[in-house]
């Protein structure tokens, strides 16, 4: 699992990534700036 913190015209995220065999599945999840 990765976490990368995005901010995206102000607005930040917390978004995990799970890497999984044969390909990726995201959960991003909104964090509260």
């Amino acid at each position: 699992m990765k976490k990368f913190n995005i901010t995206v015209n102000g607005t930040a995220y917390d978004v995990e990534v799970e890497e999984v065999r044969g390909g990726a599945s995201a959960a991003p999840r909104a964090a509260a700036p």
